[in-house]
């Protein structure tokens, strides 16, 4: 009420949009980005959430899903309320920050006893919505052909919901810590560091089960120039070209993404080329630039039609 804006832009909580409307005294444009498919069902009770996310989508001028699948997911649920007004706007990546990077790659290669073996690198959390498991055990089958083969696993042993390590991270942690060539990470929030260690890879690989709401560790990692191995697990599939940025991976078949690994490790000019690919893919996608744009696009719409 004190800075009378002329937007409002809300993330992921219609809730907020249906109190925010109730309190405000100006008629203001309200925006509303949704990231996941499950977002705050447990404020209060499931019927009465609800209730209050019909209520506050009927208020808002816009919704910006951050993939075509999260799109059609509230369209789904809530088409009712937010058909016609209802567009997609990815998450950006920081192309300047996120890139390739050889000189750091020599050197945290050398401090990590890796030298020139061929790495991949899975980054995200230790749950088994992630199938880290299927990851595990493409490995070990790939080693028996790839002597040298090197797995990088970054990722908190917690979760968004629990703070101490759940029985699925702690299995794989005691797993890793039995098995030959394969590094555990904690998590870091550091993009400029984490960038170093994508640079440090070779391949990156997303075996997610569950259907993402999107996939921004995808798209860092080949900003970085890693040829991506990822399923296709809800809006993930948007993130890659199967064929020309990495490979589309079957879930939770090992056999699948076994085949992937030996194929791309196989083929150093088919791997050179999809890196480059994967570069350009992102920079011309999902920069924050052009990402910035369209959301700039979004709120001059929204502005003028009244």
């Amino acid at each position: 009420n004190r800075i009378q804006p002329d937007i409002i832009h809300f993330r992921n909580y219609p809730t907020a949009v249906f109190v925010v409307s109730r309190k405000i005294k100006k008629q203001h444009k309200m925006i509303i980005n949704f990231h996941n498919m499950d977002y705050g069902w447990n404020f209060f009770a499931k019927r009465l959430d609800r209730y209050l996310f019909k209520a506050g989508l009927r208020r808002v001028d816009l919704c910006i899903a951050v993939s075509e699948f999260i799109r059609m997911h509230l369209l789904d649920r809530y088409g009712k309320y937010i058909k016609g007004k209802i567009i997609v706007i990815p998450n950006g990546v920081n192309m300047e920050v996120f890139l390739p990077k050889p000189a750091e790659r020599s050197v945290l290669r050398k401090k990590m006893g890796i030298g020139e073996a061929p790495v991949i690198i899975f980054v995200g959390r230790i749950d088994p919505r992630k199938g880290v498991d299927i990851l595990l055990d493409a490995f070990t089958v790939c080693k028996k052909s790839i002597k040298d083969l090197r797995l990088i696993v970054m990722g908190p042993l917690g979760s968004f919901w629990h703070n101490k390590p759940q029985k699925y991270a702690q299995y794989i942690k005691q797993r890793i810590e039995k098995m030959k060539d394969v590094l555990l990470f904690s998590p870091t929030y550091d993009k400029t560091e984490l960038a170093s260690f994508y640079s440090m890879a070779d391949v990156a690989c997303f075996p997610s089960i569950f259907p993402e709401g999107f996939g921004l560790v995808s798209l860092e990692a080949q900003a970085c120039g890693l040829p991506v191995l990822a399923t296709d697990a809800g809006g993930l599939k948007e993130t890659y070209i199967d064929g020309v940025t990495g490979f589309c991976v079957q879930q939770n078949n090992v056999t699948d993404l076994v085949d992937k690994i030996m194929k791309i490790f196989s083929d150093f000019t088919l791997r050179k080329k999809m890196s480059i690919k994967a570069r350009k893919f992102v920079e011309e996608n999902f920069s924050w630039e052009v990402t910035v744009n369209k959301l700039i696009g979004a709120y001059n719409s929204v502005l003028n039609n009244g």
